[in-house]
């Protein structure tokens, strides 16, 4: 009897994940998750709204009253325009991945259960740091285009926190809290821009494995 290579069979599972075949995950687990989604996307959106507000109104705070200074009315009001531009940004973002609904999808892990070297030679294949082997790339497009889905809502979400956190840094009369919010969008602006790197990688893939 043949021996079958582990890795082979890593793959036939992917396949079958990936081609939507009944894995582990109930469909009523994916319906709870997908409701919960909901809830705690809208809760975190009325939560940053607020934060929003609460940030720019004129209220002293005592023990940041040595670091305060007064910003001018042109000022408070752009950065309250960003923030709630970012704010915007979200908003379009859940409702796209929900026009699409693409919340069920967020969790699924095709790589769920496989050990960490084989993952790991997937994940190369996939990033097109390695070539795929014979017949494996309908399973690496696949994969790929799950990928682009998953993503979708973290560009969104990136897109959103570069205006908001900039309006914040601009709006708020603390010092501190204007580096703090400076520092934050320099650093999701590079994991945007790495975000939208990758996701070019995975486009590429899916253009190159295409069958004719």
């Amino acid at each position: 009897m043949p021996v079958i290579d582990p890795l082979d069979r890593h793959w036939d599972l992917i396949d079958a994940r990936t081609r939507g075949l009944p894995t582990q995950v109930a469909a009523q687990r994916r319906a709870r998750r997908k409701r919960f989604a909901i809830v705690a996307m809208t809760t975190v959106l009325a939560l940053v709204v607020g934060l929003v507000i609460g940030t720019t109104r004129s209220e002293e705070t005592s023990w940041l009253d040595s670091s305060r200074d007064r910003r001018s009315d042109a000022a408070t009001v752009f950065g309250v325009l960003m923030s709630l531009t970012g704010v915007a940004l979200w908003v379009v973002g859940v409702v796209q991945v929900l026009r699409k609904g693409r919340f069920a999808e967020l969790w699924s892990d095709p790589l769920s259960g496989i050990p960490w070297r084989d993952r790991r030679s997937i994940e190369r294949k996939l990033r097109s740091a390695a070539p795929p082997e014979p017949g494996r790339a309908p399973v690496l497009r696949r994969l790929a285009a799950l990928r682009l889905r998953q993503t979708e809502w973290t560009i969104w979400f990136l897109a959103g926190w570069v205006p908001f956190a900039g309006g914040q840094a601009i709006a708020s009369p603390f010092e501190f809290f204007r580096w703090m919010q400076t520092g934050g969008v320099l650093l999701f602006l590079v994991v945007f821009m790495l975000s939208v790197r990758q996701r070019a990688r995975w486009r590429a893939l899916i253009d190159v494995t295409e069958p004719d």
